[in-house]
């Protein structure tokens, strides 16, 4: 039961230099979008530039988040593959639903972590990750290539990008976010493949033909997950 579950929900902050003028109404956006999340036992905090910060948070704490977040200033490169790898792995022994908010405005610049690492990390966890792309003041050509690569890793997880052409689509686009967070399903199944190879399976999740409003519904899922590994009988300690 989803309203039974423990909701946790995480915040990956661009924090680098060329958010500039952005960053400050960024932030004072997502900490009011974040305010009416009640629901959720705890937030987690990832601001990252050329370095990468984590604090998890309480309800009764998000006075502390908020001088956190709007105590960052826009400065340094931009680890952006580095701040989600932080996040997943303490993400990982959460139970329950984990939404996770990023707020970026380029490409990574700075990260040891690969796109093609990350990209095995996302598939691995059970995270929902929205982005929010602030690309107004990016050139056209890097202004695709963030889309594309935001895209690929959202897309992963079932979550959406959005890429508002000014601050003033964000009060849309936290509406939009907040109705797919009550309207999710958790749909569970027993797999008819008994291989235990670590190899990853794609899941397809399609409507039903006789549903009269078919045409009209999009799904998104997540695209697959990795099968269990064992190896001479025993599960790998990876």
């Amino acid at each position: 039961d989803l309203d039974t579950m423990p909701f946790h929900v995480g915040v990956l902050f661009d924090a680098s230099g060329s958010m500039g003028r952005e960053a400050r109404f960024a932030k004072t956006a997502a900490l009011r979008f974040l305010r009416g999340l009640d629901f959720a036992d705890d937030m987690t905090l990832v601001d990252f530039d050329s370095e990468v910060r984590v604090s998890r948070f309480s309800q009764r704490d998000f006075p502390r988040l908020a001088q956190r977040l709007r105590g960052q200033e826009s400065e340094g490169l931009t680890a952006l593959y580095d701040a989600l790898g932080v996040y997943l792995d303490g993400a990982f022994d959460q139970d329950g639903r984990k939404v996770l908010l990023l707020y970026t405005d380029g490409g990574d610049t700075r990260s040891r972590l690969r796109l093609t690492e990350l990209l095995e990390l996302v598939r691995a966890s059970d995270v929902t990750i929205y982005a929010i792309g602030f690309q107004t003041q990016n050139r056209t050509a890097d202004r695709m290539m963030t889309r594309r690569q935001l895209e690929e890793i959202v897309g992963l997880t079932g979550g959406h990008s959005y890429f508002p052409g000014s601050l003033e689509d964000l009060d849309a686009i936290y509406q939009q976010i907040r109705d797919e967070m009550s309207t999710r399903y958790s749909l569970g199944y027993v797999s008819s493949d008994p291989a235990t190879d670590g190899a990853w399976r794609r899941v397809t999740v399609t409507l039903s033909d006789s549903r009269p409003d078919r045409q009209q519904l999009t799904i998104r899922a997540r695209e697959g997950y990795f099968a269990p590994y064992f190896e001479d009988g025993v599960p790998d300690s990876r």
